[in-house]
């Protein structure tokens, strides 16, 4: 966490370096240019504060997050759930499964869907938020479906 600050602390000085010894109240540059940094420092601590509240709190993004329209492989010690959830995720129409790809992808980390990528999602499946939601819960029902449907088969 340390080196992050720092990293982060001249970063922010190399993106706007106003510090002028001419203005400085110290004597001393390398003091003077020391407390410059430690305020740099200090609102640098309270911009990581605050991004990991919005962790907490399922409001961070990092601009990363992108439309996920291919299904992942299915790992080779997957579950047996796993396996009936992959069959009916093939299955799926081209727009139930990617939107719950991609929201699948981004919500297993705590954290919503930014608006951005909702956006883009709603643009790329021409499609409004009502039915996004709609869809993705119709891919729960059908993976809820199954799983029953495996059970009681499972059970016979």
């Amino acid at each position: 966490m340390a080196e992050y600050l720092v990293d982060n602390v001249f970063a922010a000085f190399a993106r706007n370096p106003l510090f002028d010894f001419a203005n400085a109240k110290l004597k001393d540059d390398n003091k003077a240019f020391l407390v410059y940094l430690n305020g740099i420092a200090r609102n640098e601590l309270t911009n990581i504060y605050r991004d990991q509240k919005k962790k907490q709190e399922g409001k961070w993004s990092d601009g990363l997050e992108r439309i996920v329209t291919e299904i992942p492989p299915l790992p080779k010690n997957a579950t047996i759930e796993d396996q009936v959830k992959y069959e009916v995720l093939q299955e799926l129409p081209f727009t139930h499964r990617v939107v719950y790809l991609t929201y699948m992808s981004y919500e297993n980390m705590g954290c919503y869907l930014p608006r951005k990528l909702q956006k883009a999602l709603r643009e790329y499946l021409g499609i409004s938020q009502p039915t996004v939601r709609v869809y993705k819960k119709e891919v729960l029902d059908r993976f809820e479906l199954a799983l029953k449907g495996f059970k009681f088969i499972k059970e016979e």
